[in-house]
């Protein structure tokens, strides 16, 4: 992707667009899962 141009990065560009959205990209819910994983991941270290 990083290295198309024209029509083939727009088509790029829309799929990733699209799974990302799928994802929660640029919604509250991917924020809460970040979070949520780096609560974890925080957890995990303090315990090691």
């Amino acid at each position: 992707m990083a290295f198309s141009n024209g029509e083939k990065w727009k088509q790029l560009r829309r799929f990733a667009v699209s799974v990302l959205g799928q994802f929660g990209m640029g919604k509250g819910t991917m924020e809460d899962r970040i979070q949520e994983e780096v609560q974890f991941l925080i957890k995990f270290f303090r315990e090691t």
